[in-house]
């Protein structure tokens, strides 16, 4: 048997689904003569270039949820006409925005959120501490929160107190925004405090609730330890994390066909055709990361038995190996060294 070497070299603008509206090249599959791979025994890629313009706000990052106690009034137990204002156990989601999709500035996204929350909650971007400020203004309404006797007891309207918190869809949309370490310490914190009905000042704690073990972000106070305080001094969030526009800054690389499975995920277990890995955390936004391979040899993937390959698709994943999407008009270039074992 005698062995050969020869390159191919293949862009997104090659995919089967080009012109078409299905066309992203973060996701493309291109067809190949079958008299040209035949009989590949060994492969390693020698190049790849990505561009870095993937989207700021994806399906993974766009959902913000503000969450508040519910105010409530059940009668006390083995007591007649006697009734106890309190807050619920659980919180309840009082508003869930989903942030539009794209290559987003953070004046956008603040925009969006600010015509969410109205004036009584206003975002805005600290370009000297490059942080996100959140001016919360509370009702100023102080509530009794009491037992009481009312023999023509009628259940009270919806309402919520003034403690938010807000909890992301997933927690890389706080992190995001800068606030997924502040969210962090706060959860860490509070899983200490224990929840009494008949305390206000405990209205704050998440332990024991629907919120317990989730990243929640306060818009209060909490180390004031007090309701009245909650409900009429206005709050201002203190300098966090910048914000985090970048989109992904690593990029899994899998050739479907020519990859090995050989990259496991050990949070699921599955297998995939994973490459390489692109860093992009250096590469400005909008310019292309090229990275090459120094070792052909090492560096190969081989195959148990030659293979006949008539496609190849080309797929980036996230670190947390997600789709992604790429605009069309930036392209995804991939060459590839194959060796061929001939009889």
């Amino acid at each position: 048997m005698t062995q050969r070497v020869n390159y191919l070299s293949f862009d997104s603008t090659q995919d089967t689904n080009w012109g078409t509206a299905d066309h992203n090249p973060a996701d493309f599959t291109v067809r190949v003569p079958n008299n040209k791979l035949v009989g590949v025994s060994r492969i390693c890629f020698t190049d790849v270039s990505i561009p870095r313009m993937f989207d700021v706000i994806t399906d993974y990052n766009d959902t913000l949820i503000w969450w508040q106690r519910q105010v409530i009034e059940p009668p006390v137990t083995g007591m007649a006409n006697n009734y106890l204002r309190t807050v619920a156990t659980n919180w309840t989601a009082t508003r869930t925005l989903k942030l539009t999709h794209g290559r987003k500035s953070i004046t956008a996204i603040l925009a969006e959120i600010n015509t969410a929350t109205g004036v009584n909650e206003v975002w805005s971007y600290d370009s000297v501490n490059s942080t996100i400020v959140i001016n919360k203004i509370p009702s100023g309404v102080v509530i009794d929160f009491k037992q009481f006797v009312d023999g023509a007891h009628v259940d009270p309207a919806v309402s919520y107190t003034d403690m938010t918190y807000i909890s992301g869809g997933s927690p890389e949309t706080l992190d995001t925004l800068g606030l997924q370490k502040a969210a962090d310490i706060s959860s860490r914190y509070d899983d200490k405090l224990d929840f009494d009905t008949r305390n206000p000042n405990s209205f704050d704690a998440v332990k024991g609730s629907n919120l317990q073990g989730v990243f929640a972000f306060p818009l209060f106070n909490r180390e004031a330890h007090d309701y009245k305080t909650w409900a009429t001094a206005n709050y201002t969030t203190p300098p966090m994390n910048a914000p985090c526009l970048t989109g992904p800054q690593q990029v899994q690389v899998t050739l479907s066909e020519l990859g090995d499975g050989g990259l496991v995920s050990a949070g699921s277990g599955v297998s995939y055709d994973v490459i390489t890995t692109v860093d992009l955390s250096q590469t400005p936004f909008g310019t292309n990361c090229t990275r090459s391979v120094g070792d052909a040899e090492a560096q190969s993937i081989g195959y148990l038995a030659p293979r006949e390959v008539r496609a190849v698709r080309v797929r980036l994943l996230d670190r947390k190996f997600r789709p992604l999407v790429l605009p069309r008009n930036y392209p995804v270039n991939v060459t590839v060294q194959l060796q061929f074992t001939e009889r």
